[in-house]
């Protein structure tokens, strides 16, 4: 067995070679580049892998893009704020010489980092498919909420990818503020009505969800603040669809 690994990259050199170090267990490393100006690119080929560039076509077919540039039947997704544990990259390493491999995909757990700091609530739980053959998996939804999609067995495996995503509190309002214009951009078809309503209970039931369910509450004050800020998302996703499509109108009247 021999594992491909696929890495998009933009603009990332604070995180890249973290996420480049941490897939030692695969056979090649595609990075697909959509334009970076800092150094990402040379870290990347700095660190032996092979490195594309494709303009930012979305992230479902970025993503296939490199995966049609691998050599090997299995791959490997990682983003570049991400880093693989070394509990699940000594499982990685044991499966490809185990001969024992029961599923189409795996799913592993991911844990959110804030500032360096674990995050065990209000993400918790998060499985994701991450490790598929080639010829099953295929990416499907629309950005910027993209999943993997394995047509048979797949299995959960309780290790660890950890996920740098948000730098701080304002970098997690700048990341959320474009992936619901990421999203509203995407999602033209649903209607004014529908998104009115959603507009008002979305945001509750997020906050709900988070600092309730997900015992977002654990953290005090920052636990608050950070479930407020996913709140907004679900408002501002809707807010932005409502406007665009207003102002569609306006010009065509």
């Amino acid at each position: 067995m021999k594992i491909s690994a696929v890495v998009l990259t933009y603009n990332c050199e604070d995180t890249i070679e973290r996420a480049l170090q941490s897939l030692d267990f695969a056979d090649e490393i595609i990075v697909v580049d959509s334009g970076s100006k800092d150094r990402t690119v040379q870290i990347a080929e700095h660190l032996g892998c092979r490195v594309f560039l494709n303009p930012w076509p979305g992230y479902a077919e970025q993503k296939q893009f490199g995966v049609d540039k691998t050599n090997y039947d299995w791959i490997f997704v990682l983003d570049s704020d991400e880093e693989v544990s070394k509990e699940l990259r000594k499982w990685l390493t044991s499966l490809k010489t185990s001969n024992q491999i029961k599923a189409d995909g795996y799913a592993f757990k991911r844990v959110m980092f804030i500032e360096k700091e674990r995050i065990d609530v209000i993400w918790r739980n998060e499985f994701r498919i991450r490790l598929f053959r080639k010829k099953s998996g295929t990416f499907v939804g629309k950005d910027p909420h993209e999943r993997i999609v394995v047509s048979g067995v797949v299995k959960k495996v309780p290790l660890e990818i950890y996920h740098f995503s948000y730098q701080g509190l304002v970098d997690q309002v700048r990341k959320l503020t474009n992936h619901a214009k990421t999203w509203a951009e995407t999602n033209e078809r649903i209607s004014c009505l529908s998104s009115i309503v959603r507009l008002f209970v979305s945001p509750i039931s997020r906050f709900t969800k988070m600092f309730l369910i997900r015992f977002g509450f654990a953290l005090g004050i920052r636990g608050f603040i950070l479930c407020v800020n996913e709140a907004y998302y679900a408002f501002l996703k809707y807010a932005i669809l409502i406007w665009n499509k207003r102002l569609k109108n306006d010009r065509s009247a």
